[in-house]
């Protein structure tokens, strides 16, 4: 039997894979939640030993997401958009509380900005597939179920959009 020991997906045979599996970790004091993600049963370790290896460096990985978000929220993108979009949307009361836990800015939307964080982390290992890892944020799930969402692809560029 072809297996291979995730560190943080378990026992995976890489002749009979599922097609879902997850994992929780914690990362900056908050809950995130992991998924790796197959289309086909087969798949070679070297792929798997990837995921293994992209988590082992997380802290890395995700200040450079932070950046990418930083430059986009700067030029006016996704990540302004998804601000802007609570901003209007949340009631005085609801914002309010959320900004009590922010960062003490001038300006309400870099407050808002610096409480989005990392939800989910899902990855697509495969050989072919563009997608390597989808990064999800949010503000806070009680409130909106819209998901700010930066994709790398497995050439390392990546993507930011806006989902719910």
């Amino acid at each position: 039997m072809n297996t291979y020991l995730s560190t943080t997906f378990g026992n995976l045979n890489l002749d009979a894979l599922d097609t879902y599996y997850e994992a929780e970790i914690v990362h900056d004091g908050k809950s995130v939640e992991l998924d790796l993600n197959f289309e086909q049963t087969q798949i070679e370790k070297e792929a798997v030993i990837r995921v293994d290896d992209y988590l082992a460096g997380l802290e890395m990985y995700e200040q450079k997401v932070r950046q990418w978000l930083r430059k986009d929220f700067a030029s006016d993108g996704w990540s302004k958009e998804y601000i802007e979009y609570h901003l209007d949307v949340l009631e005085d009361r609801e914002l309010k509380k959320l900004l009590w836990y922010a960062v003490p800015l001038h300006d309400p939307s870099l407050q808002l900005f610096s409480l989005v964080h990392l939800d989910r982390l899902g990855f697509y290992p495969e050989i072919g597939d563009a997608i390597f890892a989808i990064f999800d944020y949010v503000l806070d799930k009680d409130l909106t179920d819209l998901i700010l969402v930066v994709g790398i692809r497995k050439d390392g560029t990546y993507f930011i959009t806006m989902e719910s």
